[in-house]
């Protein structure tokens, strides 16, 4: 039953329901703690209508429920260091960042999400992995993350101001 109250939560979500789609992704954990894609999407609608201390804990919980699990850890690493990136604690998102990457090292999003966050902390480090993102970019990359990463580049050689 868990996959179907999911489910159901994604049919919320398409048909711009939050509320529902939270208690169905919520029903689902409850019936199955350590279901992957319920503390994705849990989190990810709580990210996206900006209740970013309650996607943190739910990408928290998933992260404690779902240890060695390999790639899905290393998604709900990615995505909590983006909602503490959201809240400017960035050497906190930078952590979670580099969980990704241990977890799963060719991790894009995360090489770039790390660069990005560095880039308020530490201009040097920034460099180093934004340019290893532009580096690794193939067709599947993502061109406005290509963009924002060349220009962060460009800011970061020049010295202009971006903090």
């Amino acid at each position: 039953l868990f996959k179907a109250h999911y489910r159901l939560g994604v049919v919320y979500e398409e048909m711009d329901d939050p509320q529902n789609a939270l208690q169905k992704y919520t029903d689902a954990l409850n019936r199955n703690p350590r279901f992957f894609e319920a503390y994705r999407d849990l989190g990810a609608v709580y990210a996206d209508y900006h209740f970013l201390s309650q996607a943190e804990q739910v990408y928290a919980e998933g992260i404690k429920a779902l240890q060695g699990r390999g790639e899905e850890l290393a998604v709900l690493h990615h995505r909590k260091g983006a909602v503490l990136a959201d809240k400017k604690e960035y050497e906190a998102a930078v952590k979670e960042f580099r969980q990704a990457l241990e977890i799963k090292p060719g991790m894009e999003d995360a090489m770039f999400s790390l660069g990005w966050s560095y880039s308020y902390t530490n201009p040097e480090n920034a460099k180093i992995w934004l340019e290893k993102f532009v580096q690794s970019a193939s067709q599947k990359t993502r061109p406005d993350y290509l963009a924002a990463a060349q220009a962060r580049l460009a800011e970061i050689q020049n010295g202009t101001p971006y903090m």
